[in-house]
């Protein structure tokens, strides 16, 4: 199948700027997967021969970006070679494109697994090795905005260019469809000489993936090389019968390692898909395909309990009003989406420092509903303020809220950017988590955990979420966060192995576990529309309980 063009570009790889100071020679801070972008600290962090690997650092090339002019793909460009060594073996990386902070290359296929070390040269100055792994595969899928998670980057075979996965280009149940990744494995012959097309899983020296459509494994038809490009794989599989949704998890399974979590769209006829959560209808999911920004509006009720190592207990309650002009790509399997696809799970590593977190921030462009919203409830009514960055909150700590069972109102009388709007929400009676005491604060990673939970009114949907930092310092989180889903009246939910082996084992920092199991049920309550200046508008009430210091092994 051919490639699409933003991919035999290599548009995914999103080129970084350069350092204000630059170094007086190359440095060298990561090597990652270049689909998945899992940090070396993670599970699934390793690199495989064959695959396309993206480098970071300074001074690692030119200021303007210098691309390779096709095969073959040379060993030095613009003055910076990369040079592999693992034991006694050495090579140089045929080389994608170099830049001053980032560059691209294509690990060769005849690296062996093991420790090694990746070192550049820029202009005869040599930078300090880079530690690094090397295992037979870890794949990674590609994802729209090159987050490595998200949307993915799956094709459909159906016209010329292929149809690319979107929410109004859903894939259909039956129908053949191919993602695309990196990190499958090695190929006979070299990689700089041209694409080295032919299968590699289930080859007799590597036994096939699974992919996993909504948790779930499916029917695979290729598991290879692209025709198109060095070091680009692509997997084909049939799309399942009963999983539809605008943002269902696929993931890979290789070698006893899962892949990073990208989301596909799938309806079960036509090509627009259902939000399984209710909010989007089918009119607006495709009047949203054809903008850039979704305006959107957010009404959070939310109660939780958090239960810490030393046997404090603290409960809180918020409200949360905000009104946001932000990327439509956000609204479906971001960091901004809470995933609805229910009996399967989403994975998603974190490697944060604070300037990347003040960026995902600035992605939403924060709207001014007035300066001032009316809060009514069973205790009275209270005002909600305007914040700083233009935010409509409350909470139990500061006394200014105490969200006891009942209905609420809300009371918008417009501002600059947003109209006049009223919506009306309900908190409900808790959900109670019922064997947090049994599974205690040691999860072992290889082994299913079962999360029960039990409530008077059981609606909605429950989301078992776990956290395990590997690193935390004060400028800088690394770590896996999974959120599993199921419907609420199921009343458990089983995390399946692959999924809790995708965490890191959980460091300690002041003799405090970093990792977090938390259970959380949420509720669509009600949706508003603003006279003006908002797309759509919903409520939701979430309540929860989090168990902290909690140790993943």
């Amino acid at each position: 199948m051919k490639a699409p063009p933003f991919l035999v570009a290599f548009a995914l790889i999103v080129l970084s700027s350069a350092a204000a100071q630059t170094p007086a020679s190359p440095q060298l801070g990561a090597a990652v997967n270049a689909a998945s972008y899992a940090a070396a600290e993670l599970p699934y962090g390793e690199l495989a021969p064959g695959a396309l690997v993206v480098l970071f650092g300074e001074c690692l090339g030119p200021d303007e970006t210098a691309h390779s002019q096709g095969f073959p793909l040379p060993e030095t460009l613009a003055g910076t070679s990369v040079e592999v060594a693992v034991g006694e073996f050495t090579a140089q990386a045929p080389l994608i494109y170099v830049a001053a902070a980032q560059a691209a290359i294509v690990l060769p296929s005849r690296t062996p697994p093991g420790s090694g070390e990746l070192t550049v040269t820029v202009e005869g100055e040599r930078s300090e090795p880079l530690p690094v792994e090397i295992a037979p595969r870890r794949f990674g899928i590609f994802s729209l905005d090159s987050s490595g998670q998200g949307v993915g980057v799956f094709t459909h075979a159906s016209g010329d260019p292929p149809l690319v996965n979107g929410l109004v280009a859903s894939a259909n149940p039956g129908e053949v469809w191919t993602l695309w990744g990196t990190g499958l494995g090695a190929a006979a012959g070299d990689d700089a000489s041209g694409p080295l097309p032919g299968v590699l899983a289930g080859a007799e020296q590597l036994p096939e993936v699974e992919v996993l459509v909504g948790g779930e494994p499916v029917e695979t038809t290729y598991q290879g090389r692209s025709g198109c490009c060095a070091g680009l794989d692509q997997i084909s599989f049939t799309v399942p019968v009963g999983a539809a949704g605008c943002a269902v998890p696929v993931q890979v399974f290789a070698d006893g390692v899962l892949s990073n979590t990208v989301t596909m769209s799938i309806a079960l006829s036509g090509r627009t898909c259902v939000d399984q959560d209710g909010i989007f209808s089918t009119d607006l999911l495709e009047r949203v395909d054809h903008s850039s920004l979704f305006r959107l509006g957010s009404i959070y009720l939310s109660r939780s309990v958090t239960n810490f190592e030393n046997g404090t207990r603290v409960e809180s309650d918020n409200l949360n009003i905000q009104f946001s002009a932000q990327p439509v790509s956000s609204l479906f399997g971001s960091v901004y989406y809470r995933p609805t696809f229910f009996g399967a799970c989403y994975v998603q590593q974190f490697r944060l420092t604070r300037d990347m977190i003040d960026r995902f921030r600035d992605e939403r462009v924060q709207l001014d509903a007035g300066p001032s919203i009316a809060v009514t409830g069973p205790g009275g009514s209270v005002d909600a303020p305007i914040g700083s960055s233009l935010q409509y909150g409350l909470n139990s700590r500061n006394g200014e809220i105490q969200l006891a069972e009942g209905d609420y109102s809300f009371q918008g009388f417009g501002g600059p950017d947003v109209g006049a709007f009223s919506a009306t929400g309900r908190v409900y009676p808790p959900v109670r988590w019922t064997n947090r005491e049994a599974i205690g604060r040691v999860v072992d990673r290889s082994r299913p955990l079962e999360v029960t939970w039990e409530a008077d009114e059981l609606e909605g949907l429950v989301t078992v979420s776990g956290r395990s930092h590997s690193q935390r310092t004060i400028d800088l989180w690394v770590g896996t966060l999974f959120q599993c889903l199921a419907p609420a009246d199921a009343g458990s939910f089983t995390v399946p192995t692959e999924v809790l082996s995708s965490l890191p084992e959980t460091v300690v920092v002041f003799d405090e576990p970093r990792g977090s199991l938390s259970v959380t049920v949420d509720r669509l309550v009600g949706t508003f529309q603003p006279e003006s200046g908002v797309d759509l508008g919903f409520v939701q009430y979430s309540q929860g309980e989090q168990q902290q210091g909690v140790s993943f092994r």
